[in-house]
């Protein structure tokens, strides 16, 4: 897949956070020396970069799970499945779950939002869980095929689907609002106004 061409990081102060394709780790190294801080395994390739929100690093697998970890240690606080079974098949070299998170993670205002699953016909779910405590506030099947970054505005969240256009929902109940017009791709940008892809 496109985003596998190289590790996406995030940096917040001193610190370096990324997941690895790979070995299937989450690393924190300190930014200025690359010394590695911890590291914590996942049991499926990371494809997109973690996400920072109070103290906490949340992650994405393809072994299906979402990852809360603690920020300063690596330790795990929570994780969850929005799959329905570990139904497991081989995917881009390495054995994922069917219902892989092929979506970067948005996370705001205390909720965690992920897609989980490829294809339609196999299921997606659309998934919106408590930052704190990975409780579901939503698990909602959905007819897309999730690639890339999510992206939100103050009430919709933009999902990248590949090749195809991009699929907007509703933040607050998961309600499927139309699809964007124009060319797919697995990379976006929101602007106020704007939807680039």
């Amino acid at each position: 897949v496109t985003y596998d061409r190289a590790f996406e990081v995030l940096v917040a102060g001193d610190t370096l956070y990324f997941g690895s394709s790979a070995d299937y780790k989450v690393y924190c190294l300190d930014a200025h020396t690359g010394r590695e801080e911890w590291c914590f395994f996942t049991e499926g390739p990371i494809r997109f970069a973690p996400v920072l929100y109070k103290g906490n690093v949340y992650v994405g697998s393809d072994d299906g799970f979402v990852y809360c970890l603690d920020a300063e240690d690596g330790s795990l606080t929570w994780k969850y499945r929005p799959g329905p079974e570990d139904h497991r098949l081989p995917g881009n070299g390495a054995v994922i779950l069917l219902w892989a998170i092929r979506t970067g993670l948005f996370v705001e205002d205390g909720a965690v939002y992920c897609l989980a699953g490829s294809f339609p016909r196999q299921g997606v779910y659309l998934s919106v869980l408590d930052a704190e405590d990975g409780s579901v506030r939503l698990n909602e099947k959905v007819d897309v095929c999730p690639q890339g970054y999510l992206l939100a505005s103050g009430n919709r969240l933009y999902v990248p689907t590949g090749r195809t256009s991009p699929e907007v929902f509703d933040r607050r109940n998961g309600e499927h609002l139309g699809t964007i017009e124009g060319h797919g791709g697995a990379y976006a940008i929101l602007t106020e106004d704007t939807l680039i892809n």
